[in-house]
This record gives structure tokens, sequence and C-alpha cells, in this order.
């Protein structure tokens, strides 16, 4: 389930980026990023004993991977990797 969340996230995101005429190697880049951050959330999250007593942020730890990581940081990142993408416009 984890895989398949990450990667149906990841292919949604990829396919619409090469529909729109985004670079083929862009569309790559983001839906590996996707694909390791959803992943990797969800391990790290499952992998952490269960501890209510660790807090971050207000959150328990395995709360917060989950929020932070997969909401957080792709919010973040993405859009500086379509930027990227946009030809420099100099007037």
């Amino acid at each position: 389930m984890i895989a398949g969340c990450a990667v149906i996230m990841a292919g949604a995101t990829g396919l619409g980026a090469l529909r729109s005429g985004v670079r083929p190697v862009l569309a790559w880049l983001v839906a590996a990023f996707l694909v390791l951050v959803v992943a990797g959330c969800f391990g790290a999250a499952l992998l952490v004993p269960a501890d209510p007593d660790t807090l971050v942020l207000g959150l328990p730890l395995r709360a917060a991977i989950e929020i932070y990581g997969i909401a957080i940081l792709p919010v973040v990142v993405l859009p500086v990797l379509f930027a990227a993408v946009f030809p420099r416009r100099d007037r």
C-alpha cells in the first residue's frame, strides 16, 4: 500500500507534467522525488518505535514524519523544480 500511494501520486503528477509540455527529464525527477518522499516517510513512520512522549512540534513522532514529510516537504520542493522548467525571459 505504501508503494502504491507513492507510485500513483508520482505517476499522476508525471503524466500531467508530460501532457502539458514539461521536459521529460524534469518530469522524471519530480516523479522520482515524490516516490522517494512518500515511500521514505511512510517507511520511516513504520520503523520508528511508538512513543507517545516524543513530540515534534506538538505531534507524536510518527504523525509528524507523515504530516511534515509527505505534506510540507513536497509543497516546498516541487514549486522550485517546476520553476526550473520555465525559460528565463530577459527584458
